[in-house]
């Protein structure tokens, strides 16, 4: 239990047992905003296809994201969809669309470069591990789920955001060709 996080705790509480119960209607209202025309328009944009729609699950599992990403040569990767934030009861989760660079990259420092002339250039992209050689450096733009409770069509304000950040990563795919090897 140790291992998986549950060493603290090996009881159910009233919380988790209403994450289970409604998983797969919000599962498949994440899918409904990633999937289609956002899916359709990330391949489109990136030039490859993504990957199994089955790993969001294994991100959910390992990294506490439900994505889908594309993985280039260069070990440089594009994602798109939710950061959990489940480690802070504070943090809503998170709607991303991210690039980010291994440590194992062969143009890792190349790529470093141009992660910090984007951050330059766009101020709606944030960046982070870009100063440290030995971690993964990463730009994305997000939004907090809580950003959209407001709106009347969540589903809807979701896409438009993916849109409007898909379109931003058309233009800086087209002007720094390095990123995609």
């Amino acid at each position: 239990m140790k291992q998986n996080n549950l060493a603290m705790n090996n009881q159910y509480n009233p919380i988790d047992i209403l994450t289970m119960m409604n998983f797969t209607k919000v599962s498949k209202i994440m899918d409904e905003t990633i999937f289609g025309e956002i899916s359709d328009m990330f391949e489109k944009i990136i030039g490859k296809k993504r990957t199994q729609d089955s790993t969001r699950l294994t991100q959910l599992y390992n990294h506490d994201r439900y994505v889908y990403y594309v993985v280039f040569d260069n070990k440089l990767h594009i994602l798109l969809g939710y950061w959990m934030n489940s480690d802070s009861e504070k943090d809503y989760p998170e709607v991303v669309v991210e690039i980010e660079i291994s440590p194992a990259s062969e143009v890792n420092s190349t790529i470093r470069d141009t992660f910090n002339e984007i951050l330059d250039k766009y101020d709606s992209w944030e960046g982070y591990g870009l100063n440290d050689p030995k971690k993964w450096a990463t730009i994305y733009r997000k939004k907090s789920l809580q950003g959209f409770l407001s709106e009347e069509d969540h589903v809807g304000s979701i896409k438009a955001f993916y849109k409007e950040v898909l379109s931003e990563l058309e233009t800086i795919l087209s002007e720094y060709p390095v990123l995609k090897g």
